[in-house]
């Protein structure tokens, strides 16, 4: 087996499970999802005495940014198919304060700063993370297809990924090559 070193026995409390996924428009621009599903294990009695049973959905919900080719949101959905408490959904138009940011560098802490943590939901803002990694390996991914087919499509700059993380810090090999190839 492959992944974490053998844990001692332990008990399930909670899981979570993100699926996103990015798509290309016909209308020439681009959807990227997160769906956020949360569970539990046991039976659970929520505020109210609402009863959720194992393995329903405490939280099931989805947000979806569409931008162009520059990485700008020019809209913003999201749904609770369930909502943890019934005034959750009244977070949703919220979302709408993103259009107009551009996905990439600082982004996460531009839609912060636009979304109060009063006026958003604490569970469909922590996907803005992976919402932006994705949204950008969708697109460097259709630049290189694109390119072998001979076709042309803008690519978010390798410069914007410098200092990201670890593999791309602006003394790594990654970063220096990037560099390089820019300049040939």
């Amino acid at each position: 087996m492959t992944g974490l070193p053998t844990p001692p026995s332990r008990q399930l409390l909670h899981n979570r499970n993100i699926q996103l996924a990015c798509y290309e428009r016909e209308d020439g621009l681009f959807d990227v999802e997160g769906h956020l599903v949360d569970t539990k294990p046991f039976d659970l009695v929520i505020t109210g005495a609402r009863r959720k049973n194992a393995g329903d959905p405490i939280h099931d919900m989805w947000l979806r940014f569409t931008f162009d080719e520059t990485m700008t949101i020019v809209d913003a959905d999201g749904v609770m198919d369930v909502p943890a408490h019934h005034s959750c959904v009244g977070a949703i138009p919220s979302y709408k304060a993103l259009v107009g940011v551009r996905i990439g560098p600082g982004w996460v802490r531009e839609s912060l700063k636009r979304i109060n943590r009063s006026e958003g939901c604490t569970h469909m803002s922590e996907m803005f993370t992976e919402i932006g990694t994705t949204a950008m390996q969708a697109m460097f991914g259709r630049a290189n297809r694109n390119a072998r087919l001979g076709k042309t499509a803008k690519s978010p700059s390798s410069k914007s990924l410098e200092n990201t993380c670890f593999g791309w810090r602006s003394d790594g090999e990654i970063a220096t090559s990037a560099r390089e190839r820019a300049k040939a």
